[in-house]
């Protein structure tokens, strides 16, 4: 359950586009977000979420048959990291996931870093394939 804390992109524009990984938790999208401002994110794809007995296919809203930790599997999830956090709470903050699905209109309750994943269980994303293309819009 390891989070990648490289940046999925560099860009320094109101649009910021790349892809998702199924098969990884948390990852950096590179986005730098502000406090009170609002976002636009857009999900799009279909990636595999389970393999067994066959290939489960999923969308970024999820599938609603099952959910991990209230949150349907394989919905699109965000959470804003901020590097200001005291050390204690700071992997608390991937614990509160904001939910994205297809698209969100997000009005950023602090300023941070924008992370997201596919919701899954922790020992299952060695399962799952595929790629979330995702965009990053400021909407103010």
């Amino acid at each position: 359950m390891l989070i990648d804390w490289s940046a999925r992109s560099e860009q320094t524009s109101a649009d910021v586009s790349f892809s998702l990984d199924a098969n990884h938790n948390w990852q950096n999208s590179g986005t730098q977000v502000m406090a009170g401002k609002t976002y636009q994110i857009n999900a799009e794809g279909q990636y595999v979420v389970d393999d067994d007995p066959k290939d489960w296919i999923c969308e970024p809203q999820g599938v609603s048959v099952e959910y991990v930790d209230g949150f349907p599997l394989g919905m699109v999830q965000a959470v804003i990291y901020d590097m200001e956090t005291p050390h204690a709470q700071k992997d608390r903050v991937f614990l509160k996931p904001i939910p994205i699905g297809r698209e969100e209109t997000l009005t950023a309750p602090k300023s941070g870093t924008l992370f997201l994943r596919i919701n899954d269980h922790a020992n299952s994303w060695e399962n799952n394939r595929g790629e979330i293309a995702i965009q990053i819009q400021a909407a103010d």
